[in-house]
């Protein structure tokens, strides 16, 4: 079973092959953030949170709370531990903002 680095490892390589950046950002002071930042046309942000896929993996109080304020403020986020699932929702994402 491949590992939550492999997910994330293959997310990334698929945001790339797009032409698309899915940074890694590391908040001193800010905990629970998503795991990749993804810049999309137009100045939209996606944001996802990959989880371990044999489910262990659970969304932390501190990432619920960041998830909803970032949804708040109208930057699509996805928690998933499934591979195919974080590259459709990105690749929606995409058109969506290509779309605007």
């Amino acid at each position: 079973m491949p590992q939550e680095i492999d997910i994330e490892t293959a997310f990334v390589r698929h945001v790339r092959r797009r032409g698309y950046e899915a940074l890694k950002l590391v908040l001193a002071s800010q905990r629970g953030w998503p795991d990749r930042t993804c810049p999309l046309p137009g100045g939209r942000i996606c944001y996802i949170e990959l989880k371990h896929p044999d489910g262990t993996g659970r969304e932390s109080a501190q990432q619920r709370k960041t998830r909803t304020w970032l949804e708040a403020r109208g930057h699509p986020v996805l928690v998933t531990d499934d591979l195919e699932t974080a590259k459709m929702w990105f690749d929606e994402q995409l058109e969506i903002a290509r779309a605007l």
